[in-house]
């Protein structure tokens, strides 16, 4: 996917909001983005995205469906990688 337009959306909370909850077709997600830092170093390779700012916004139709027919990462153990402008 293109870095520039892809956020994550975990699990734990499609979960939350699923199911258990009044009307969940009916939700939105709303993702504020503002990429500020535009390069990121990763396991020897370098990502370098454009500055991006903006209010998008999903239904949580859209992302279950998206949820049912993709893979999902598992974190075995989550490492912070440092961050650059």
């Amino acid at each position: 996917m293109e870095p520039r337009f892809t956020v994550t959306f975990n699990l734990k909370d499609a979960l939350s909001y699923g199911p258990w909850g009044n009307d969940y077709r009916q939700f939105r997600v709303f993702f504020w983005v503002d990429w500020v830092a535009v390069r990121m170093d990763y396991y020897n390779k370098g990502y370098v995205v454009e500055p991006l700012t903006g209010i998008w916004k999903a239904e949580f139709a859209q992302i279950e469906e998206l949820r049912h027919r993709s893979h999902i990462h598992w974190y075995n153990q989550r490492q912070r990688h440092p961050e650059s402008n």
